[in-house]
């Protein structure tokens, strides 16, 4: 009698230790990660209420994003801004397909959602504000 309950105590801690494995695979949500845009990279066009601007390849207006959250911008060899970045996900006012959003401690910098489409990296500002703008920039 004592064999069998030991027995059956023991053939019941296998599938209590696959259940709770597959309780906790299926109850952890996992972390949304950030895209590499380290580089420099150059503004390639902007789009806003005013049109379409596209800027010829090697018009040195550029910014430079490190891996470590160093952010620059410069015009030629000129530095406009020296300073920092961080990317956090943010919900925007309606839904959109990338949540990540970058900001610097430039001067009247705004939060703006980064995608980055075919190797260029977008700036995109919410899409609540009514006259919105996207920016795009190409790695060199």
């Amino acid at each position: 009698n004592d064999f069998k309950i030991i027995n059956v105590i023991v053939n019941m801690k296998k599938p209590l230790a696959l259940l709770l494995i597959l309780c906790l695979f299926f109850s952890c949500k996992k972390e949304k990660g950030y895209p590499d845009i380290s580089g420099t990279w150059e503004i390639e066009k902007t789009i806003n209420m005013s049109g379409i601007t596209n800027y010829p390849a090697g018009n040195v207006n550029r910014i430079i994003l490190s891996g470590s959250g160093g952010f620059e911008r410069r015009r030629n060899d000129t530095l406009l801004f020296k300073g920092n970045y961080s990317l956090h996900h943010k919900q925007d006012c309606y839904s959109r397909e990338s949540d990540i959003v970058i900001t610097t401690n430039e001067q009247n910098n705004s939060e703006l959602y980064i995608t980055i489409e075919n190797g260029k990296l977008i700036f995109d500002t919410p899409n609540c504000y009514t006259d919105g703008a996207l920016t795009y920039y190409i790695k060199q």
